[in-house]
């Protein structure tokens, strides 16, 4: 069960000099990367620096950067779940919004869930996102959330949460957009997602509503003279501190002028935005690629990025070589 450099650190500092892993290198897509992770102090420095605290302090902080969440949405087929698990891919999106071209039937949800349970070897939900994480899941930070006055900290803690889940036990997420409560719900409890997308104009009343943990969309214009100096900052910021304490992640995505919501554009918007958040950890989408990708998530404050169009022969049909390029060059 030793996933993330905490768990080492846990064992470090009760004496242990060496510890056994498997699963986690096993499913590792870059099991050398995986490596520098787990063990930042050893791996983290040349052998002519190893005795420089200096040296090793440095290296440890460029390493605990290279922990990315990376979500692989617009998912219908099982081979496709399969490859992209197989290349480390954290989050599995499945689309339920019916004017989506990638849309997936529940029958097809309900196929891609099972895939992704098989995977992470479980046979239900994940016990930190419910009632059963004890004090390192989800409920946990809840009962805190009043505690916690800035949304940067919320979201960091939900981030480094998410993280520590997917490393072993990757989750699907059902993307929705303006639908009912009644049947986000339904479809929730039908398929067995682990997530909620809200890519729509849902308010916070509708996530206290939902049954399941939600990712909450912030539309962000990607028209022509649009730029990170002009976008709405106001409306922005006010999105982040509304959905602090609710939402388990912000995504930052694209919107063509004139639409009310974004996704499905496979344009990017203006990045220098992110950089006027506060560090507050956010999840980028939007023209996503493995030629950018490798830029985007060297942005202080990404935590994750999503692709779909960006890595597909067709809506729905994803291209394997480019979908493992793209999560390879986001774990760089």
């Amino acid at each position: 069960g030793i996933t993330t450099a905490e768990d080492v650190q846990v064992f470090r500092e009760l004496g242990v000099q060496c510890c056994l892993i498997g699963e986690t290198l096993m499913k590792a897509a870059d099991p050398r990367a995986t490596l520098r992770q787990l063990f930042p102090l050893e791996c983290g420095s040349s052998s002519t620096d190893d005795a420089n605290p200096t040296a090793i302090a440095a290296a440890a902080e460029v390493n605990q950067k290279k922990a990315v969440l990376v979500k692989t949405c617009g998912m219908r087929s099982v081979s496709d779940v399969s490859a992209a698990l197989q290349a480390g891919t954290h989050l599995i999106g499945v689309i339920f919004a019916s004017k989506s071209p990638r849309a997936a039937s529940v029958e097809q949800a309900q196929q891609v869930v099972q895939e992704v349970r098989r995977y992470g070897e479980r046979a239900g939900p994940v016990p930190e996102l419910g009632q059963g994480g004890g004090e390192r899941g989800l409920a946990a930070l809840q009962r805190d959330s009043s505690a916690v006055k800035e949304p940067r900290l919320w979201f960091q803690r939900t981030s480094e949460l998410l993280q520590r889940v997917t490393t072993r036990q990757p989750l699907v997420v059902g993307v929705f957009q303006n639908q009912s409560i009644e049947e986000v719900n339904e479809i929730i409890r039908l398929t067995g997602v682990d997530l909620a997308q809200l890519h729509g104009n849902e308010d916070v009343a509708f996530l206290d509503q939902v049954s399941v943990p939600c990712i909450k969309v912030v539309h962000i214009s990607a028209g022509s003279g649009t730029t990170g100096e002009n976008v709405a900052m106001d409306e922005v910021l006010r999105d982040i501190d509304n959905f602090k304490g609710k939402a388990v992640a912000l995504l930052f995505d694209s919107k063509l002028p004139g639409s009310s919501s974004s996704g499905g554009a496979g344009q990017t918007f203006d990045w220098s935005l992110v950089g006027r958040l506060g560090d507050v950890p956010v999840l980028l989408a939007g023209g996503l690629t493995a030629e950018n990708v490798g830029e985007a998530v060297s942005l202080s404050g990404v935590v994750g990025v999503d692709v779909s169009s960006g890595v597909e022969l067709s809506p729905g049909e994803k291209d394997l070589s480019k979908m493992r390029a793209f999560i390879n060059n986001a774990k760089q």
